[in-house]
């Protein structure tokens, strides 16, 4: 299995055996494998609660667990490793967690009330939580380089039938940094494969 290793001086993985950069597609491959297995964790926990193995607070304990490590996971990531993470990382880590920790509050309110109903649609609901792991691991990318100073950002449609946010995102090309919408607040929310690159000039600097 490669060791994919952080490079400060290049704000890119690089692996360790190879010393070449890691891909873009190659990190998407790695999100989606934990992303995978998440969801299907998720789906577990879930089907336990429609047999009654569970409670619904015990669900939404271990729901919240799940979050909790995806995210902060997602968010290291994106950051370059653990060791990267700063104070102001954590913050905005934690704060990204505790909207999570409202929406699966709401969906646990959404269950006992039975406005959600305990079928199919309930797990598929469950599973969603791991596909928004994406969005922190591409937020934090785009964090990381506006720290490194990056001032051009442009959107990199990925393996997927792509919304037309996603698609006019692309269309724009380059552009100053900040102003593409947000992966997971399209159309296609958090089932969005896009990933937003950064680069260090601009066109007029390069001109």
């Amino acid at each position: 299995m490669a060791t994919y290793i952080w490079s400060p001086a290049s704000g890119r993985y690089h692996d360790q055996d190879t010393g070449r950069f890691v891909s873009n597609l190659a990190i998407n491959q790695a999100v989606d494998s934990v992303i995978a297995q998440a969801a299907t964790h998720l789906a577990g926990l879930t089907q336990q609660l429609q047999s009654g193995a569970i409670t619904l607070a015990d669900w939404q304990a271990g729901m919240a667990q799940e979050i909790k490590l995806l995210h902060t996971g997602a968010a290291a990531l994106g950051r370059g490793g653990w060791q990267q993470m700063s104070a102001s990382d954590w913050g905005w880590t934690g704060q990204r967690i505790k909207q999570q920790y409202q929406y699966l509050t709401n969906f646990a309110h959404d269950i006992a009330t039975g406005k959600q109903a305990m079928d199919g649609r309930l797990i598929a609901r469950a599973m969603m939580y791991a596909d928004a792991t994406r969005s922190t691991q591409k937020e934090m990318q785009r964090r990381t380089g506006m720290l490194r100073g990056n001032l051009e950002e442009r959107n990199v449609l990925g393996a997927a039938e792509h919304c037309a946010g996603c698609l006019s995102a692309s269309g724009m090309g380059w552009v100053p940094i900040g102003t593409l919408p947000p992966i997971g607040a399209r159309q296609c929310r958090s089932r969005c494969r896009c990933s937003i690159i950064t680069r260090e000039h601009t066109r007029l600097m390069a001109a």
